[in-house]
């Protein structure tokens, strides 16, 4: 394992599980606490004023309401939590906003941070938990739940275990596919790199931690598994491989390689997926003395090939562009996470806008928080609706206005070109180093937000929760 990648899987000692409706990569680990040493890990500008949108005491019955129109709604944790889980370290929702998928990476149901993933649906406004989501054989420490992916229609689940030692060691990593039918949800296949390597937790140059980003196409048949260490192309140069269904069965299809990969790209430490599942998008944060890049791939007669590399055009060393990304369904427009951008503040974070148009990439705009102070970490975690006019992008570091790495979530629309931060999402009882907004997602529409706050202390430390914002 690299140093840099913080993969400390410590001995913090996590117990049960936790829903409760009431009010609603982070940093890049999902598995290490804001006190345990992490590294802290410009749009164009705003036409409009910025709403800051939360709530103190929302229900989920009568969300309260601001002017713009938008709500604070449930805040959704495991039912009976007793520890630390880490829900909301990851995130995903359906394309009507009505179900949300939330990983919980140090769940202990099956094992000190063995990991579980949550399924929570909203019916006539309320939020009630469906399912804890287990994988049949996880065991102490599989990170399960490091990464979540969902179909549009909620009834498929792709859950990533990047520290499962099975089938290719400690740090090997996997992936499952749950799906639901008549209102239940099993596990239908778990997926492993043909090529996987594993070795020893902690120990650098030959675990491949494969799970560590997911994506799926719309329809549920197309799988996007990151192995952002994998060493192809030299020690952590990373890879990706692409899964298909086909007739009920799930089989790899080909491994994804950057032309230009070397070591410690870290390529795969971000994916995403067009609806049809012909496009991918796959950040690469550590390439060129940590600049980052992102990579474009297609899919053409069965076949899968590099199409371009999209770098800022004003990008610098540590920036670590492309630590997150997403993708709109016709896979046109792009949204690049760049969480330790300096250019307004040190390590305030930005996030860029990327078009295609003709077979051709442009940058179309850089966004920034209107407030954005240093270690704001903004673009930490980046989603865009299925049409590509809202982006909604995380800043798990800053402190306003609840604390020091309390975090934030914002909201920008796209209007004839041209975009503009529209709300600042907080969370209305929030709290120092709570990391809200270390991940989100938003509905295809983008009427609906999912915004993640892993280090959550309520009701028990690091629990861990994530918030529901109409939009």
């Amino acid at each position: 394992m690299a140093p840099y990648r913080r993969r400390f899987i410590g001995s913090c000692i996590a117990a049960g599980i936790g829903v409760l409706a009431g009010c609603s990569t982070s940093s890049e680990d999902d598995s290490e606490s804001p006190t345990d040493g992490q590294p802290t890990e410009t749009t164009t500008p705003v036409q409009s004023p910025t709403e800051t949108l939360s709530t103190t005491t929302p229900t989920p019955s009568t969300p309260t309401e601001e002017d713009s129109g938008s709500s604070e709604q449930p805040r959704l944790y495991a039912e009976d939590v007793e520890g630390t889980t880490l829900l909301g370290g990851s995130v995903a929702v359906s394309d009507d906003g009505d179900t949300a998928l939330a990983g919980a990476s140090w769940d202990t149901t099956n094992g000190r941070m063995a990991g579980a993933a949550y399924v929570f649906e909203r019916s006539g406004g309320s939020w009630s938990q469906q399912a804890q989501l287990l994988a049949d054989e996880t065991s102490e420490r599989d990170n399960f739940g490091g990464a979540v992916a969902m179909s549009d229609d909620g009834s498929v689940a792709l859950i990533g275990a990047d520290n499962d030692d099975d089938p290719h060691g400690a740090g090997g990593g996997s992936a499952y596919v749950f799906e639901r039918a008549d209102g239940s949800w099993s596990q239908q296949a778990q997926l492993a790199a043909d090529d996987g390597t594993g070795g020893v937790t902690g120990t650098s140059g030959g675990n491949d931690y494969f799970g560590e980003s997911v994506a799926l196409s719309g329809d549920g048949s197309i799988a996007l598994v990151a192995a952002a260490d994998e060493n192809e192309n030299g020690t952590g140069a990373g890879a990706v491989y692409v899964f298909e269904r086909g007739d009920g069965s799930w089989s790899q299809q080909t491994k994804l390689l950057a032309d230009d990969g070397s070591r410690i790209d870290q390529f795969g430490s971000s994916v995403g997926l067009s609806r049809d599942g012909s496009l991918a998008l796959i950040g690469a944060s550590h390439d060129g003395d940590w600049a980052g890049s992102a990579y474009v791939f297609e899919r053409s007669g069965g076949s899968w090939s590099q199409q371009t590399k999209l770098t800022p055009d004003d990008g610098d060393s540590d920036d670590r562009f492309g630590n997150s990304v997403a993708i709109s369904d016709d896979g046109n427009l792009a949204i690049i996470g760049a969480l330790f951008d300096r250019s307004t503040a040190s390590d305030a974070g930005s996030a860029y806008v990327f078009e295609q148009s003709g077979g051709s990439w442009s940058q179309e705009a850089k966004l920034t928080a209107d407030d954005g102070d240093s270690e704001d970490h903004f673009g930490s975690s980046v989603d865009i609706s299925g049409d590509g006019s809202t982006v909604l992008t995380g800043a798990y570091g800053d402190e306003d206005p609840n604390g020091e790495e309390a975090g934030s979530a914002y909201v920008f629309e796209r209007s004839s070109g041209s975009w503009n931060q529209q709300a600042k999402l907080v969370a209305g009882d929030g709290e120092s180093e709570d990391e809200f907004g270390g991940s989100v997602a938003v509905s295809s529409d983008g009427s609906t937000g999912l915004v993640g706050a892993k280090w959550d202390n309520e009701p028990v430390r690091h629990a861990g929760s994530a918030y529901v914002f109409d939009i």
